[in-house]
């Protein structure tokens, strides 16, 4: 995927990122927020809507075009 736009803010203790670009499929968008060592994010484009969620080791990705659920924990995949 090539990055065509990316905007960083920081606001405290948070961080905000937009970013978008070219994907394998088509163009893409993906927005996000961090505090500390947890992190919020959604997309949208090549792969379809997903939610991303980490906190700490435990990550967890929804697609929510396909239903479909990815957690992970310690880079392992439980469901």
């Amino acid at each position: 995927m090539k990055t065509t736009f990316r905007k960083f803010s920081k606001s405290g203790k948070s961080k905000f990122m937009i970013a978008g670009g070219l994907g394998k499929n088509g163009p893409y968008a993906y927005a996000g927020i961090k505090k500390g060592k947890n992190s919020l994010g959604v997309s949208n484009g090549t792969r379809g809507r997903e939610m991303h969620i980490k906190h700490k080791s435990l990550k967890i990705k929804h697609n929510l075009d396909t239903k479909s659920l990815n957690v992970k924990l310690n880079s392992k995949r439980i469901i």
